[in-house]
């Protein structure tokens, strides 16, 4: 359905197209549910496009409890590890390295998640290499 404003199309289609994107985006970016996996772009975007843009802000995660993020920073520039809510910023500078600690960033890609309780499991002897952890890991999971 098409209606003129100011001399101008509007597909209210696409319109409606937009806001479930919007929505969509402020869904994925703000996690609702403790010990869910969450994430935001994809890797395999610069090969399509040739460009490594943000697709998030570091900014949008502040605040969060518990949370757990790894990924690019925009532009390759760097790398993005969120320990318990507390942001690692490293990027490389020649033959040395910056070290960051604010959110003022953005991601190319993100992966992160809240986790605020967690349970210990013992790691049984049968454990012997990263193989046998791997399966030790989702077994339990």
């Amino acid at each position: 359905m098409r209606h003129m404003i100011k001399g101008r199309a509007i597909n209210f289609s696409m319109i409606s197209l937009m806001i479930l994107l919007i929505t969509a985006y402020a869904a994925i970016v703000v996690s609702k549910e403790e010990g869910m996996l969450e994430y935001i772009g994809a890797q395999s975007d610069i090969f399509r496009t040739g460009k490594a843009a943000r697709v998030v802000s570091l900014e949008d995660l502040k605040g969060l409890h518990g949370l757990y993020a790894i990924g690019p920073v925009e532009g390759l520039d760097g790398e993005i590890t969120i320990f318990n809510s507390k942001p690692f910023i490293t990027k490389v500078r020649g033959n040395d390295f910056v070290l960051d600690t604010s959110f003022n960033h953005g991601a190319f890609f993100l992966v992160w998640s809240e986790q605020t309780k967690w349970k210990d499991v013992a790691i049984p002897n049968a454990v012997k290499g990263y193989a046998d952890l791997q399966r030790f890991v989702k077994d339990k999971a």
